[in-house]
């Protein structure tokens, strides 16, 4: 399987510290070596910007793609940088995840926005309207409907199509969130699919970190 990993940013709320290097204290992994578990070392790509030469000297083996306009363009931006529009995933640079959340995703099929149905959202989260599992709407900012999903920033995608379509979004919108580029009238269809009870943890800050230590030290 093939995967894109979106880690130009800049990591504000972890004090600079690249959130691919925060390690999982049960496994001493860090969320890169998670990846590199579940995909394969072969089939990465990292697109880097912040920090780069941390990354790409502890990981050397990786593909790479550097974003040198990281400071001024959101994660579209590095989608942009892609050239070759072969389906797999696409995921962001800050999840804790299994194998096991990979392999249901790739049971349920087709085009796949990974959602989560989360009360406590920030002002720029990007959300999902559907109809019986089907996205018909992909928008940021406040909720339209209290059933709308939040967007978790990993992607599926089962078809050249969409990827190239998406890939030329991200070019023409290079500021703007990747899930905002996917465009809905382009002929593909996608699915959202809640994460339920997948092994799942996000860490966008320092109070994420020592929640993530936390919960994983309570189990022992």
């Amino acid at each position: 399987m093939k995967a894109i990993i979106l880690a130009a940013g800049q990591s504000v709320h972890l004090d600079g510290y690249h959130q691919l290097l925060v390690r999982d204290p049960k496994t001493e992994n860090t969320i890169l070596d998670g990846y590199i578990d579940i995909f394969g070392e072969k089939n990465i790509t990292v697109i880097v910007g912040f920090r780069a030469i941390e990354i790409i000297s502890k990981y050397p083996n990786l593909n790479y793609i550097y974003n040198k306009d990281w400071a001024v363009t959101n994660n579209s931006g590095s989608l942009g940088l892609i050239d070759n529009a072969e389906p797999g995933y696409v995921l962001s640079s800050d999840f804790f995840i299994s194998l096991d959340l990979i392999d249901h995703m790739e049971q349920e099929g087709g085009n796949i926005i990974l959602t989560a149905q989360r009360e406590a959202r920030g002002s720029n989260a990007v959300n999902c309207s559907h109809d019986n599992g089907k996205v018909n709407d992909i928008y940021r900012g406040r909720v339209k409907k209290l059933d709308d999903p939040e967007s978790l920033g990993i992607f599926k995608i089962k078809t050249s199509e969409l990827m190239s379509n998406w890939i030329k979004n991200c070019r023409n919108n290079p500021i703007g969130y990747v899930a905002e580029n996917i465009r809905l009238d382009q002929g593909d269809e996608i699915k959202n699919m809640d994460i339920g009870t997948e092994f799942f943890f996000e860490i966008n800050s320092v109070n994420d970190y020592i929640n993530f230590l936390s919960e994983r030290l309570k189990r022992g």
